[in-house]
């Protein structure tokens, strides 16, 4: 089950940066959110 969710959640994101293009990691974080169900991106490491 945890790894469809990673399948699924990986999908999202690829699906995401295809509609998108290249971006920062803020501009993948919005596409993301944009899609139902998908997951949030945890915070970068400072």
């Amino acid at each position: 089950m945890a790894e469809q969710r990673l399948d699924d959640e990986i999908e999202q994101i690829t699906h995401a940066l295809h509609e998108a293009g290249p971006t920062s990691r803020d501009g993948v974080e919005q596409a993301v959110a944009a899609v139902p169900g998908a997951p949030a991106l945890p915070p970068c490491p400072a």
